[in-house]
């Protein structure tokens, strides 16, 4: 609950009532406007506070001192936060670029450039938790083979996936869905086309 007022009154929102079911009514007090989505993209993407409050949330969930594999973890800014809080956090990423950024946080032994398609080169069960955070829509054609290796490398396999088309609202869901498409331009996606990765289940 906590989360979702923190990302959605980052858009401006106010909570005005808190339903007995668990729904939430929120309400804007202007349109949005392109500035005003800008502002809260540089603010909560490019200077990384929205994955700050995704490392604080998820940090209970990884239990005490555990080792992490980070599918997918980027240049290892969300890594290295963990990695503070006594975690042995291990990254597997397919950009170079990244990966040396993340090697330059991590240090080069905990961080290893894939091809997307292989094994991963880890022994079975060698991690208490493998972490895929807004992986899955990235991939077109290896989903299955990621959630296999997840699975054999670690106890517990945590996934996190936008779900824009679930809002509550026909605004809020094509507030969602553009912030979402957004997402992708960083990578080098097309939106139109990888929207279509992010699946309801």
């Amino acid at each position: 609950r906590d989360f979702l007022v923190s990302f959605v009154t980052a858009f401006g929102a106010e909570l005005i009532l808190q339903r007995p079911n668990g729904w939430m009514d929120f309400a804007l007090s202007k349109a949005l406007t392109p500035n005003d989505l800008e502002e809260v993209l540089q603010r909560e993407v490019h200077e990384e506070r929205s994955h700050q409050r995704y490392a604080q949330v998820l940090f209970p969930a990884l239990g005490h001192r555990p080792r992490v594999l980070d599918v997918g973890g980027g240049d290892g800014h969300m890594a290295q936060w963990w990695s503070r809080e006594g975690c042995e956090v291990h990254l597997l990423e397919v950009d170079t670029k990244l990966v040396a950024e993340a090697q330059m946080r991590l240090g080069k032994e905990r961080v290893t450039l894939h091809d997307g398609q292989s094994s991963w080169p880890y022994a079975d069960s060698c991690f208490d938790v493998c972490l895929l955070l807004f992986v899955l829509h990235h991939i077109r054609d290896a989903v299955e083979t990621t959630l296999r290796e997840a699975a054999r490398v670690a106890k517990r396999v945590l996934v996190l996936e936008d779900q824009p088309r679930s809002a509550s609202s026909h605004d809020l869901v094509n507030l969602a869905v553009q912030v979402t498409a957004q997402h992708f331009r960083p990578f080098g996606q097309d939106p139109q086309v990888y929207m279509q990765n992010i699946r309801p289940d």
